[in-house]
């Protein structure tokens, strides 16, 4: 009931360690003593010491006061151990756009993997601050894996489609490494169509011996008009091994290298491989 300036003035004048003290006590008596709490850390954190002021909020458990309070001084300073108090401050008042922001705006002023770790303990029921940390810093292997097992299949095709297509190859290899359904796959490469590294998603799926799943994929790239080397030498392996009439595609098909599915051949059907290389003149 006291006057909030002259309260926030008379705790200023007091010994560093006494400030401390009744600004704790006040909030363990009355938690609307939050404002008068954060007020008096904002205007004397440099008096009472930033990390003092956090294990004052922190031993009341009052997470709001800390979010408030870490929000005014987190332009000034490029300390992480602030930076991911404020973070953790700011899921646990569910303040998550803000968690967002922070990730994606200041990425260089937080320990990356401490505050991954952390928010995935916390196994958010909104995991896009996680998603837009390891976009940023390049976690998304193990980004795709902590959303696959713990079913946040909706986020996975959010993350490819809107927040970074080019990592579809990436992200693609580690559904195929977990031994997720075909269907699945299919379904995210019909909505994602041309837009991603095209090479490089055909380079993982042929690593894994799963060139087949894109067939349709493939198909449609071409139906496009897309004269893209690597489409049409997909396409051409999987008609050789799975004998879909092989030698009209090879005779009649303008776009795929010669000299590669001519090796490819070799091994497999020498006349394939004749056919491959007399369209090249040898």
């Amino acid at each position: 009931m006291l006057n909030l300036e002259w309260v926030v003035s008379y705790i200023g004048k007091l010994p560093g360690d006494q400030g401390l003290q009744v600004v704790q006590e006040m909030m363990r008596h009355n938690r609307q003593n939050m404002q008068v709490a954060v007020q008096v850390c904002s205007q004397n954190y440099s008096k009472l010491g930033v990390e003092n002021c956090i294990k004052v909020f922190e031993a009341v458990s009052s997470y709001d006061g800390l979010f408030y309070f870490l929000g005014g001084i987190l332009e000034n300073t490029t300390d992480k151990e602030i930076h991911y108090k404020y973070i953790e401050a700011a899921v646990k008042v569910n303040q998550l756009k803000e968690v967002e922001r922070v990730v994606r705006d200041k990425k260089e002023c937080y320990d990356a993997v401490k505050v991954k770790d952390f928010l995935k303990q916390i196994k958010l029921a909104d995991p896009i601050p996680l998603l837009v940390l390891c976009d940023q810093h390049g976690f998304i292997d193990e980004l795709i894996r902590y959303l696959y097992k713990n079913n946040f299949n909706r986020f996975i095709e959010i993350y490819i489609l809107k927040y970074n297509p080019t990592s579809s190859a990436m992200v693609l290899a580690t559904l195929i490494d977990l031994e997720c359904d075909e269907n699945y796959i299919k379904q995210i490469l019909y909505n994602l169509r041309g837009n991603c590294n095209m090479e490089q998603l055909i380079q993982e799926f042929e690593k894994r011996n799963r060139l087949r799943v894109l067939e349709n994929w493939l198909e449609a790239r071409v139906s496009e008009g897309n004269q893209l080397p690597d489409i049409h030498n997909a396409l051409a392996k999987i008609k050789v091994d799975t004998n879909q009439d092989p030698q009209n595609f090879l005779i009649n098909n303008q776009f795929y290298d010669s000299k590669e599915i001519g090796k490819y051949c070799e091994d497999r059907d020498p006349h394939l491989a004749y056919t491959a290389y007399k369209r090249a003149w040898g």
